[in-house]
């Protein structure tokens, strides 16, 4: 899309429109003094197994003598190069230096070492077509601006670039430009090489495959891998690649079959039988639970359904045909199986946020153009689409004089359903009294009222609603002593220069013993804790308040002045937990700070 704005200007926007900006990181343009170099030639090191002396070749003087250790090295192979008296962003300087005996000039490097990403597995590698002596900041071209954004869990259509540069297109009244999915099939059809079986259309409501022939599998093209790396992705092959660029492109995870490897070709979505075990692309052998899902061929599981595929069927060098697997799963489902076999991935954390149905076609035909058009694959006709019956858009109904009483703002129908098209909400009728809207299946939140004025406050500019006097006092109820109490102890501490904080009523029992090893047999335990560090409910305040103080110790912030309210467990003597109210006070620093000394 086109706008105009700063960097800063668009985070400002993004975070009032509920979409939190949690920072800003400026990557790429490569490094002063960073060339292309061309390894000549390769010889073992005479005193060092694992290093090798390449000859380099960086438009300078030909032949500089490199004492390197990447596995990647080959002869023909083109990296980046740091000349003597290059500055690395590591803080390291390049100078003529003894390696086990031997004088290295320069050095060949791995993206880490550049400030690039974080991959250390080999070299750098770069397009042939550069020469040696280009900068690496015309190979790498202008800087890249990254922003990371905080995405709420009632918000998993933000989990991609579309949904982000949808909410921006809204809040700049530009157009949003959606990825060309025009497709060019060839015969024959796509049924005559695989079929699909779904047993299961809860927990898998549609599964869609195509298949790709002729594909050459091979690296990524800069652009590509520069971006999935900017997102904390690391480059493997362009197959993979496209899947995971999708992901991050659409939203929709998808999954990558080497086909000749799949048992009769086809696909079967299941539920595991006693015994199967799976070896899943991290390496790691798994026995998925009865009630979980597993891509299947006609033989043997395949992947774990929704979280991640298997070794014995991924793309390799050799792999000429592919099925593209993009599918829906229950989030419920998804979010069992990671957390039972701990496993969380990226299309993992999506499924479990929820996906639309929908988009899975969408991500399949993307992915689909970009194999052809970098992979040189050769797409069969049509698709292989399993499903339950579509989920259709619903009406929600927005009344002018409502949205005035809850935002203390007068606005026109026919502004408010201009905000509304602006989010791809299809306005079906725009009257003097309403405004009637057909939400789109991406966006599950919105289901009432409130839910459309909420919207129209975000777009219209959270910083533009008039203020307005809340005409209520809340106070504590006459009878209610307790909590009488409890508002003025508050009332108090905060006057004395505390802060408030608000801890979980779980932690972790290592936690409390710490403070209370004796009082063990009191506390009461959670049969099905979420996670290991809430298993038991606090049987005090102080363990927690001691955890916050040290964190701000972590964070440089040695001065503090906390206290809580709260309810404390114990278990009673009739087998039940009992409650009682507490107060801790933490502080730290200088004595007389608070005036409580």
């Amino acid at each position: 899309m086109d706008f105009e704005d700063t960097v800063e200007g668009l985070a400002d926007k993004l975070t009032f429109s509920g979409v939190e900006v949690e920072g800003i990181e400026r990557m790429g343009g490569g490094v002063p003094g960073v060339v292309v170099g061309e390894v000549l030639a390769i010889e073992k090191h005479p005193n060092a197994d694992k290093l090798t002396l390449c000859k380099v070749n960086y438009g300078g003087s030909a032949g500089m003598t490199v004492v390197c250790g990447a596995p990647n090295a080959a002869v023909g192979g083109k990296y980046p190069f740091a000349p003597l008296g290059t500055v690395l962003p590591i803080g390291f300087t390049i100078e003529k230096r003894k390696v086990r005996g031997v004088f290295s000039e320069g050095m060949l490097c791995a993206e880490d070492e550049l400030g690039i990403s974080k991959n250390h597995d080999g070299l750098m590698v770069l397009d042939a077509k550069w020469a040696p002596g280009t900068a690496l900041s015309e190979v790498m071209g202008p800087p890249e601006t990254v922003i990371e954004v905080e995405i709420t869990p009632n918000r998993p259509d933000c989990l991609s670039l579309m949904g982000i540069a949808r909410e921006v297109a809204a809040l700049y009244g530009t157009k949003l430009k959606v990825p060309d999915i025009s497709l060019t099939e060839s015969n024959p059809a796509v049924e005559k090489a695989t079929s699909v079986v779904v047993e299961d259309l809860n927990d898998c409501p549609r599964y869609t495959a195509r298949i790709l022939q002729d594909v050459k599998v091979g690296p990524s093209p800069d652009w590509m891998k520069r971006r999935l790396e900017a997102a904390g992705i690391r480059a493997i092959n362009n197959i993979v690649d496209i899947t995971n660029y999708v992901m991050l492109e659409c939203g929709q995870p998808l999954h990558a079959f080497d086909q000749k490897l799949l048992a009769e070709g086809r696909i079967v979505v299941r539920h595991p039988k006693p015994g199967e075990k799976i070896l899943t692309l991290d390496g790691v052998e798994r026995a998925p639970e009865p009630q979980m899902l597993v891509i299947a061929d006609a033989k043997k599981p395949m992947a774990v359904a929704g979280v991640m595929g298997g070794e014995h069927s991924g793309i390799n060098e050799s792999t000429t045909e592919v099925l593209l697997e993009s599918a829906n799963f229950r989030p419920a489902a998804i979010r069992s199986t990671s957390k039972k076999l701990g496993m969380l991935s990226e299309s993992a954390y999506r499924f479990m946020r929820g996906v639309d149905a929908e988009l899975a076609e969408f991500g399949s035909r993307r992915a689909a153009k970009l194999m052809c058009e970098l992979a040189g694959a050769k797409l069969l006709m049509g698709v292989a689409d399993v499903r339950s019956a579509p989920k259709l858009p619903w009406k929600v109904v927005c009344r002018p004089a409502r949205l005035e009483a809850l935002l203390g703002l007068s606005a026109k129908p026919e502004e408010i359903a201009k905000v509304f098209a602006s989010l791809e909400l299809e306005v079906v009728r725009c009257g003097a009294d309403a405004v009637e809207v057909k939400v789109p299946t991406f966006r599950e939140d919105l289901t009432r009222e409130a839910d459309l004025i909420e919207e129209y406050a975000r777009i219209y500019g959270l910083k533009k609603l008039p203020p307005v006097r809340s005409m209520a006092t809340l106070v504590p109820d006459a009878d209610d002593k307790p909590a009488q109490a409890q508002a003025r102890l508050r009332e108090v501490l905060v006057g004395l220069g505390l802060q408030q904080i608000m801890s979980y009523s779980f932690l972790a029992e290592g936690l409390l013993d710490l403070f209370d090893k004796d009082n063990a047999p009191n506390r009461a335990k959670l049969v099905n804790p979420l996670t290991a560090d809430h298993t038991t409910m606090r049987d005090a305040l102080l363990p927690q308040m001691a955890e916050t103080i040290g964190l701000n110790f972590s964070r440089q912030v040695a001065e503090v002045a906390f206290f809580e309210t709260g309810r404390v467990f114990r278990m009673g003597k009739d087998g039940l937990p009992t409650e009682d109210d507490h107060v801790a006070v933490g502080l730290s620093g200088p004595v007389g700070r608070t005036g409580l000394d």
